[in-house]
């Protein structure tokens, strides 16, 4: 095209595409919120007033005030939102997965060169359930908003004993579950490996609360440290017998001496 040509023809297509964006906009602003007129607004603001999509909200029961501990009632308020929140759900839900597969081990057909493989198997797989119990615990923490929970009358006592008492009741239902599914071990072998099993669950619970109310509300960062620690247990535990426990507990120990600072936490 020529170029007086493009010069004759830029301003009147500029003007058209100023135009057709204006009426556009005009357009979709109305379509928007012609609808629902429920403000006063105009122009923009009725657009961000109204255009939004509406949520969906579920009516719920009327709530039912009643006196209990503040521990209790804290860990009754952690399982009502486990119940309501999806990746919350999910951690729990993946520790009693991997729980009930270690109890369903000790079914497992063993070999004659592997007769301890159920053993083994149960143990394991008791483990990785007490790891995803650990997060689950984490993520509890990170689910109170920090003003709304630091103006409330709790103590460092209340919110630990909120956390680490589900965790104990989990360990209790997961030790009669063993116990009860346990077969062809002797009364002695199966209180020492009853013992572990809770030990090491109480112990990697400890370890997840207490980065829990010391990180509060970076659960992130508690999520990070727990699987952390954990892996440099398993992986003193490769390199050296026994040495895992060792770290384990010293984690739980460290994490522990932080607690005191309950009291001084902001939200970063």
């Amino acid at each position: 095209m020529p170029w007086p040509w493009v010069a004759l023809l830029a301003p009147p297509l500029a003007s058209l595409l100023v135009v057709a964006s204006r009426a556009g906009g005009w357009l979709g602003g109305h379509l928007a919120t012609w609808r629902r007129r429920r403000t006063r607004a105009s122009g923009l603001a009725a657009v961000l007033a109204e255009a939004g999509p509406s949520i969906g909200t579920r009516r719920m029961r009327a709530a039912r005030w009643a006196r209990r501990p503040a521990w209790l009632a804290l860990a009754l308020k952690d399982l009502r939102v486990t119940s309501r929140v999806a990746p919350m759900r999910r951690h729990l839900v993946t520790a009693l997965l991997f729980w009930l597969s270690s109890v369903m081990a000790w079914r497992l057909p063993s070999p004659p060169h592997m007769t301890d493989l159920e053993y083994v198997a149960a143990f394991f797989l008791a483990l990785l359930g007490s790891a995803a119990l650990g997060e689950w615990l984490v993520s509890l923490s990170g689910s109170d908003p920090f003003q709304a929970l630091r103006s409330l009358p709790l103590r460092l006592r209340d919110v630990w004993l909120a956390r680490f008492g589900l965790a104990a009741s989990a360990t209790l239902v997961l030790l009669a579950m063993h116990a009860i599914a346990a077969s062809g071990i002797s009364p002695h072998a199966l209180r020492l490996y009853l013992a572990w099993v809770g030990g090491a669950t109480l112990a990697i619970s400890a370890l997840a609360v207490n980065y829990g109310v010391t990180l509060f509300p970076r659960a992130d960062v508690a999520q990070r440290l727990l699987g952390l620690s954990l892996g440099l247990a398993v992986a003193a535990s490769l390199m050296i017998p026994l040495l895992g426990w060792v770290v384990l507990l010293s984690a739980v120990l460290h994490s522990a001496r932080r607690l005191r600072r309950w009291a001084w936490l902001e939200e970063a």
